[in-house]
């Protein structure tokens, strides 16, 4: 391990975690490394060899190089410069003061007898847009309370721009001006008061359709509890964040938790009226593809390589079942065999209506207990808006569309702490998708709690006669069979198609897992085997009967090692009169 030290030049220790991060507007990524560097200064509130961990692009341009080592200076001369430093200090006493009086409420008793103790640094680069880098400086404390007689760490956070292009680095998110509050008053109050409203079960994500009627008939209420001028604004992958910081005054809405909602598109060209400095990274603005593009990326089916090397699935077998009418209800019994012993496991049965869309799906066990059940809603178009798994795990899936496009989901699931008042906590993230040119973007953003920037982004772009993900894609030829599949990542597979373009063997990994089909003379599927370096085997086989009411039986076989299961799955249908 080698160390250079110039006064406050660094040296490269070592360097952990990597991440791939994508510039949407320019459909790129980049791949970045969280460096462990080191910086001497001799104060008497800092470490003598203050760590610093630095997210850097691996790749090295000279224009990024540049910029990151000014960025790591400019961190460095914060530290060394007495003045600056003190401020930092100030508001990491105010956070310690602020965490004592929330454990205070809590009936904690507490008590402090030592500040907060600098301890390292960490430069996060949070989002790449534009060719702009959005950078937050996190100054790590240890902060002491005597509740434990433990440390805990607490950060203070200063976010900066830069601008590869122009090379200028400008911090950022001190308070809001009167005239940024009141723009973001205008785009965000609605949207938080609904966050709000279902956090604390004041209103039921069941009542989809009079969500926002509710939320607008109690914002004065909340209006009064949201302190703008505490707002944390920053732009993140294809829009903007605005947040409110954990123990803000703002915070005591969500038990002193961090919260935020993202915006995007019309909401975005809004806000850039009163944050010009943003404009750069929006300076290219998104494409949308084509309606048709739009519906081939947001086809599962066309980017589901999986189905190569797995049975059918329950519902897609309903396409070899020709019945004139249409289905009300499925039953699929299960049955575990085991010797002569048959015994009846459980029931799934699907819902329909008269659109053939799925109404509710339910679990049923082998003592005739409801065991799960998912409830489904569409509307006037339609396009399904709900998913609702409350009454088994409390889950719902919320779906928005704009310009009939999917446009994110909201994802909620309740946790019953029986211990606390309110008894319900509320996890809540959203799916949001972005479309430029031929490309769709997916992500998560978590509305309430730490914020975690390098969740996984789902990657989907069109090219010619290809459908391709972030993994694979599927090559096509210009009837659109399936030619085969090239991997990006992993290992790869091997496809046989017929003529009527169904997959007949499969070798993943070349020869380590075997997938076999089969068919009939129409086309339905009769039997499915697989088998993984010969030490595991299973097969499926499908009997079809000339009874419109119980048209389907399929046979489960499983062999790993010496241990075998078989099973037997029976189709029941009901129909519409």
């Amino acid at each position: 391990m080698y160390k250079i030290i110039i006064i406050f030049v660094f040296c490269l220790l070592t360097f952990y975690g990597q991440s791939q991060l994508m510039d949407v507007f320019q459909n790129k990524q980049y791949k970045t490394s969280s460096y462990v560097l080191s910086a001497e200064i001799k104060r008497p509130y800092s470490p003598s060899e203050l760590e610093i961990v630095q997210d850097k692009n691996t790749e090295k341009p000279e224009n990024w190089v540049k910029l990151e080592e000014k960025l790591f200076d400019r961190v460095v001369q914060e530290v060394k410069n007495e003045v600056s430093f003190f401020q930092i200090q100030s508001k990491a006493i105010q956070y310690q003061n602020k965490l004592e009086e929330s454990k205070r409420i809590e009936g904690q008793y507490t008590r402090n007898s030592m500040q907060p103790k600098f301890k390292s640094v960490d430069i996060v680069l949070l989002s790449v847009m534009n060719n702009c880098g959005i950078y937050v400086v996190n100054y790590n404390f240890e902060i002491y309370s005597k509740v434990h007689y433990e440390a805990q760490r607490g950060s203070i956070d200063q976010y900066y721009f830069i601008d590869y292009k122009k090379g200028t680095i400008t911090p950022f998110n001190d308070t809001p001006t009167l005239a940024q509050q009141q723009v973001l008053k205008e785009l965000t109050l609605e949207k938080f008061n609904r966050l709000y409203l279902l956090q604390t079960q004041k209103i039921n994500p069941k009542d989809i359709d009079r969500i926002d009627e509710m939320a607008k008939s109690q914002i004065k209420n909340f209006e009064s509890k949201l302190f703008y001028k505490e707002a944390i604004v920053y732009p993140y992958l294809a829009g903007i964040v605005v947040e409110f910081p954990e123990l803000s005054n703002s915070s005591q809405l969500f038990f002193n938790y961090p919260f935020r909602i993202f915006l995007k598109g019309e909401d975005v060209e809004e806000l850039l009226r009163v944050y010009t400095q943003f404009k750069s990274a929006f300076n290219q603005p998104l494409i949308a593809p084509s309606e048709q593009a739009i519906k081939q990326l947001n086809n599962d089916d066309n980017f589901d390589i999986s189905r190569f090397s797995v049975a059918p699935k329950e519902l897609q077998l309903l396409k070899y079942l020709d019945f004139d009418k249409t289905i009300r209800r499925l039953s699929i019994n299960n049955f575990y065999i085991r010797d002569t012993v048959i015994k009846q496991q459980q029931t799934k049965i699907f819902y329909f209506n008269k659109n053939q869309q799925v109404e509710r799906r339910e679990i049923i066990d082998g003592m005739g207990s409801l065991y799960n059940e998912k409830k489904y809603s569409y509307d006037a178009k339609n396009r399904l808006v709900m998913i609702d798994e409350s009454n088994i795990d409390g889950n719902f899936t919320l779906f928005h569309y704009q310009k009939n496009r999917l446009d994110y989901k909201d994802n909620l699931e309740f946790v019953i702490e029986r211990h606390y008042d309110p008894a319900v906590n509320l996890e809540w993230s959203q799916k949001h998708y972005v479309y430029h040119q031929n490309y769709r973007y997916a992500f998560d953003v978590n509305l309430v709690g730490g914020f975690d920037p390098n969740r996984y982004i789902e990657t989907r772009n069109l090219e010619e006669n290809k459908y391709c993900s972030s993994y694979a894609c599927l090559l096509l030829d210009e009837n659109q069979n399936i030619l085969g599949v090239k991997k990006k990542k992993g290992a790869p597979i091997d496809i046989l198609m017929n003529d009527k373009n169904q997959p007949v063997e499969v070798y993943r990994d070349r020869d380590r897992h075997h997938h076999e089909f089969f068919y009939d003379e129409s086309g339905r599927i009769i039997e499915y085997k697989a088998t993984s370096d010969h030490t595991s085997e299973t097969k499926y086989t499908y009997e079809y009967h000339d009874d419109d009411n119980k048209p389907l039986t399929i046979k489960e076989y499983k062999r790993s090692y010496s241990n075998v299961n078989e099973r037997e799955y029976v189709y029941e249908v009901e129909f519409w009169e």
